[in-house]
């Protein structure tokens, strides 16, 4: 029977961004452990990609979170992860690192409080792992500023547990707060989702005389939750979204409206198709892209893109994989830390308040002026050492405890 390692992630999540960064650090992980299974346990619950079921629910829930006193809307989390964790998660775990060697959790955003979904969950899969003697490493995460003493409890308390010298956030804020969590030896390390492009290559782009622009459509309720930064109504923000596609096609360019595949963030495409149709902009300039199956279909779709504008960080991250320039809009500080990260610190715009004048202007200089090839090799080549570097401490770790020689290493 092969050696296993567990990947607690959010392998199957709706928002596919969560799936590639999941499939990218198992197959380079791989490269380090050639003979051993890599598991997935998605913390969720979840077993599969599928579509979408509950756009509309979620985003009236988190609407209602936005809403609430953080201490009401940690009961309302609490009590409703309480039943699913009776239920059906705990044994989910379980039988997820049953026979395991080590486990690992990352990447993605899986430390933030700003409701107890993440805290609980991450903490319960950590108390697995120790029940089960599977000891676990943090890789590629991000962290946010804590919102919740109970959440922070919950946090020090996996970080304690952990194995402290394998401990890597994705930026250094993320790295700073892991410090000050309780992991006093954490690193930075390059986000995994940016070696999409060694996973699934992608053809080369070329000239072309009407540029696509990628335009990724965000949820105003995810912007409110996990950003605070969005304080527009739905409305308004539908309006900003039709007059800056108004202002590309204008230049010239065909603009591609897509999302990450999130639920609710396929509903709000949906209320920007019905707005493009009421104003009569639709045409042979603008698509509607269906929805992504997988996370390869995501990556392949935003690797054939000009240029790419979007809120979400792994459209951001996919774009920057395939040499796509792209431009940030401001909601959550995780954006902004990853373009400091690879070297673009002009890299985000706050949609709010930027005139489409403006992103024209950028995207235009954009396409005339292509991120450095150099910077962008180093950059992979980065997020390429830092799983090595994840590899080395797990070999370390498993050797002094087995007492024998360590796995090879192929390059």
């Amino acid at each position: 029977m092969p050696n296993t390692i567990a990947l607690f992630n959010l392998k199957y999540s709706p928002n596919l961004g969560d799936g590639i960064i999941a499939l990218c650090l198992e197959h380079e992980l791989r490269r380090h452990f050639v003979s051993w299974d890599m598991r997935s346990i998605d913390l969720a619950g979840r077993t599969e990609w599928a579509a979408p079921t509950r756009g509309a629910g979620r985003a009236a829930a988190l609407t209602l979170l936005n809403q609430l006193p953080s201490w009401a809307g940690e009961i309302v989390v609490r009590t409703a992860l309480g039943v699913e964790f009776r239920q059906r998660l705990l044994q989910f775990y379980r039988e997820g690192v049953r026979g395991c060697r080590f486990a690992i959790f990352g990447g993605g955003q899986l430390f933030q409080d700003g409701d107890l979904n993440f805290p609980l969950k991450v903490a319960a899969a950590a108390e697995t792992c120790s029940a089960a003697g599977v000891p676990f490493a943090i890789y590629g995460v991000g962290a946010t500023a804590s919102r919740s003493q109970t959440g922070k409890r919950l946090f020090n308390r996996v970080l304690t547990a952990c194995q402290r010298d394998v401990v890597f956030a994705r930026d250094d804020a993320s790295a700073e707060r892991l410090r000050g969590l309780g992991a006093s030896r954490a690193k930075r390390c390059l986000d995994p989702g940016l070696l999409a492009s060694d996973l699934w290559p992608s053809s080369t782009r070329l000239p072309v005389r009407r540029p696509t622009v990628g335009l990724c459509i965000t949820h105003p309720a995810v912007l409110g939750h996990h950003g605070g930064t969005t304080k527009g109504s739905p409305k308004a923000l539908l309006d900003r979204i039709i007059a800056l596609i108004g202002r590309l096609m204008d230049g010239n360019h065909i603009v591609v409206c897509f999302t990450d595949g999130a639920n609710e963030d396929e509903l709000f495409l949906a209320r920007c198709h019905d707005r493009l149709r009421e104003t009569e902009i639709i045409g042979d300039q603008v698509v509607i892209w269906p929805r992504c199956a997988n996370p390869a279909e995501l990556a392949r779709l935003i690797g054939s893109f000009n240029v790419v504008i979007a809120h979400r960080l792994h459209a951001c991250i996919l774009a920057h994989s395939y040499r796509v320039p792209s431009i940030g809009l401001k909601w959550d500080p995780k954006l902004q830390a990853f373009f400091d990260v690879v070297g673009q610190f002009d890299g985000v715009l706050d949609f709010e308040r930027t005139s489409n004048d403006v992103f024209a202007c950028r995207v235009a200089a954009a396409l005339a002026t292509p991120f450095p090839a150099e910077r962008h090799r180093a950059a992979l080549k980065s997020a390429r050492a830092g799983v090595r570097e994840l590899a080395d401490g797990l070999k370390k770790i498993l050797a002094n405890e087995a007492g024998g020689p360590e796995e090879r290493v192929v390059a």
